[in-house]
């Protein structure tokens, strides 16, 4: 099971740093490197980046694209799915999760139909609560104490957190990726350099993300996954 873990892990973390959604207010990741056990997995990372219904599909040995679907309470993926039926093979689910097989001719037009009917999310920073660094150790167990598993409409929250980082590295084989520490607590930003690049080191900067848990050698620790990130100056 652990080694199963790990894998799982490295697999995820690859696929997210390159990851190159298409979509303007959903997340469509069609990609034959993804296992197909992990689309679940990967759809719910791209989710809790920016909130957007998300679709993850790899094509399977039978020719037919076959994945997982993912969103939060601002929209019904089931209801949507059941909306493009006609372009589907099979999908069942529910309003936050759903499995769907389609065939690749079918894509950019599903893809085209499922975006017009998401709700647009807002450009506001949405976030569920406001915690200081020094708490994040603490919010990272009462988490997972008292909410896992989460799941079926149960989102991990979104965090805003205000800090300074330690040395931010690049990391990644196109070292897109940014890592830092913050009291005591490793940050992760998949396809974010760019944006680190661009704050001023000496001052705050306003983080937004979920606490997870992340597996190495056969080891657990906490871990905060970035999905957005501002700084401003006055």
């Amino acid at each position: 099971m652990t080694e199963l873990n790990e894998y799982r892990k490295k697999v995820t973390r690859n696929i997210m740093e390159k990851a190159l959604p298409q979509g303007k207010h959903i997340n469509f990741l069609y990609d034959n490197n993804i296992p197909e056990g992990i689309c679940g997995i990967i759809a719910g990372k791209l989710l809790e980046d920016n909130g957007k219904p998300s679709i993850v599909v790899t094509l399977t040995d039978n020719g037919i694209v076959k994945g997982s679907c993912r969103c939060n309470d601002d929209n019904d993926i089931y209801a949507m799915l059941s909306s493009i039926k006609s372009l589907l093979v099979q999908f069942g689910g529910h309003k936050c999760a759903a499995g769907v097989q389609m065939m690749p001719e079918n894509i950019p037009e599903i893809i085209n139909r499922l975006d017009n009917i998401a709700k647009p999310v807002s450009d506001s920073k949405r976030y569920d609560l406001e915690i200081k660094p020094e708490e994040l150790i603490d919010a990272y167990l009462n988490i997972r104490t008292n909410y896992e598993p989460l799941g079926y409409c149960m989102e991990n929250p979104i965090i805003k957190v205000i800090g300074q980082p330690d040395e931010i590295r690049k990391i990644g084989k196109d070292k897109t990726t940014a890592t830092f520490n913050l009291a005591g607590m490793k940050f992760i930003a998949f396809r974010m350099a760019d944006k680190f690049d661009m704050v001023e080191k000496t001052r705050p900067i306003t983080l937004y993300g979920t606490l997870e848990t992340n597996w190495y050698k056969g080891k657990s620790s906490p871990q905060f996954h970035v999905s957005d990130i501002e700084q401003k100056y006055n």
